[in-house]
């Protein structure tokens, strides 16, 4: 693995619309999404169009992101179909366990603290 892989455009699920908001403790769910532009070194946070109670909400919510360009999501946790759907797309997905701020977790990213999953984590899922 290259050890300056970049990551351009990062999607964090946020509780909040600011930096040091919570990280969001669901994925699909989420109320809004930060998006962190590494280019600019900016943040601009989405209203998450899939956090409804209706179900598909995780692969809803990995379109959207898909949609928005992004190059890198970090989850609490994710489901089966949003991985497969970011996974086929190449996104690669990592994973924070800890209730960290949305800076927080960039940081924990940038500095190789987050481990990249390779399957969901979601445990009521039975295959």
């Amino acid at each position: 693995m290259d050890n300056n892989v970049n990551y351009p455009i990062v999607a964090i699920p946020a509780s909040d619309t600011t930096v040091d908001a919570p990280v969001a403790k669901r994925f699909a769910r989420a109320p809004y999404f930060a998006i962190y532009h590494h280019d600019s070194l900016e943040f601009t946070f989405v209203k998450n169009q899939a956090g409804s109670p209706n179900g598909h909400t995780g692969v809803a919510a990995a379109k959207q992101l898909i949609d928005l360009h992004v190059d890198t999501v970090l989850v609490p946790d994710i489901g089966a179909k949003a991985f497969t759907v970011l996974h086929k797309q190449g996104i690669p997905v990592h994973r924070y366990t800890k209730d960290y701020t949305i800076r927080d977790a960039l940081y924990e990213l940038y500095e190789r603290k987050l481990g990249q999953i390779v399957h969901h984590t979601d445990p009521h899922f039975v295959e």
